[in-house]
């Protein structure tokens, strides 16, 4: 009987083993969100730009190539207001991305090197593609070192007038204000030649 009772004991004990490596084994092979894999970088200033207009969030119209931006009023994830109009007299590069668009990670360092490159010739204003939590785009533009400003648009109203239904999806306007071109996914040297191209086409500011 003590014989039977010990071997029930260290049939027990084998199987309380085998459900714990299980469980940290699972626990371990558990796919983590982007939000947590990627670490914030140093906070970038980004300052807000002049603002005149209204401050109401509005979207009126939708974006065409070879036609005028619409008529978009939205508050950043820093907490500005922006309206596309305070970008006139520019020309604009107009990136759609998030913190867990893995491709994003390649685009936006490819848009602030030509940004760099080219002081007061270009500026960005960036659009959060439905995410959640606004802080997680502040901490993604961080990480990037991105110095641009990110609409809010978790809702994605934003997104519906440009026909943005994946991301990164990147516009080109020119600094009257016009639609000239639009790169779905993530190419550096696609980038280049459209920023070089906006520039070459872009009319002259007033």
């Amino acid at each position: 009987m003590g014989r039977a009772r010990r071997l029930l004991w260290l049939l027990v004990a084998v199987v309380a083993v085998v459900a714990v490596v299980a469980v940290v084994s699972d626990s371990r092979s558990e796919p983590q969100t982007t939000a947590t894999t990627q670490p914030g970088g140093t906070p970038v200033e980004r300052p807000c730009p002049e603002h005149d207009g209204p401050s109401e969030p509005s979207v009126e119209g939708r974006a065409e190539i070879g036609e005028p931006l619409p008529a978009v009023t939205m508050p950043t994830v820093d907490g500005c207001t922006v309206s596309l109009t305070d970008y006139l007299g520019t020309p604009l590069v107009i990136p759609f991305g998030a913190s867990w668009c893995q491709p994003c990670y390649v685009e936006w360092p490819a848009l602030k090197a030509e940004l760099e490159a080219r002081p007061g010739e270009l500026d960005v204003l960036a659009v959060n593609f439905r995410e959640a939590l606004a802080a997680d785009t502040g901490s993604f533009l961080d990480e990037m070192g991105a110095p641009w400003q990110a609409i809010d648009d978790a809702d994605g109203e934003v997104a519906q007038a440009f026909g943005v239904r994946t991301v990164p999806t990147t516009f080109f306007v020119d600094a009257e204000g016009v639609v000239r071109d639009r790169i779905f996914g993530a190419d550096a040297e696609a980038i280049g030649e459209a920023v070089d191209a906006l520039l070459a086409e872009s009319p002259a500011a007033p």
